[in-house]
């Protein structure tokens, strides 16, 4: 299984790091996108057009939360709502096993994160991509009360994936 892990490309954000200290025991590259809304899009459809990724899981911080994860499973535009394909229930299993909370979540905001969802899941339906994507909401570096143990956990759950 060959997976993209994509994360914001900004200092001091707690996506980037996680991204960065992820090593999970499956094939992955890792993309550091523009915080442009165009250049980040041709980022990610650059290496989705590859069609080499069985997963995608895309990480954003969330100011608003603390010591969990809000796994985003549908993408919203203009009122057309597109919903993820990714084995979600397992993903939120297999976080909550390392004593973590995560929240199945229907409304990724309206921000930089749900656009580039939005257009990202789109696009594999366009293309009839055999690629399965999630959007995952993480706490900002000052709401993670263990960085290290919550990477680890968020990598056990990774590992876990099929």
């Amino acid at each position: 299984m060959r997976i993209l892990l994509t994360a914001l490309d900004k200092e001091d954000d707690a996506s980037e790091m996680i991204v960065k200290l992820l090593n999970p025991n499956k094939e992955c590259k890792k993309l550091y996108l523009s915080n442009k809304d165009e250049m980040s899009r041709d980022q990610l459809f650059k290496e989705l057009e590859t069609g080499e990724y069985d997963k995608v899981i895309s990480f954003e911080q969330k100011n608003t939360i603390e010591d969990k994860i809000y796994i985003e499973i549908m993408a919203e535009s203009k009122g057309h709502k597109i919903q993820t394909n990714f084995d979600y229930k397992s993903l939120c299993r297999h976080i909550r096993a390392t004593g973590y909370s995560a929240t199945i979540s229907i409304n990724a905001g309206e921000g930089y994160g749900n656009t580039l969802y939005y257009q990202a899941l789109s696009f594999l339906t366009d293309k009839k991509a055999n690629t399965d994507m999630i959007f995952l909401h993480i706490p900002s570096l000052n709401k993670i009360t263990d960085f290290r143990n919550f990477a680890r956990a968020i990598e056990r759950s990774l590992d876990r994936i099929r």
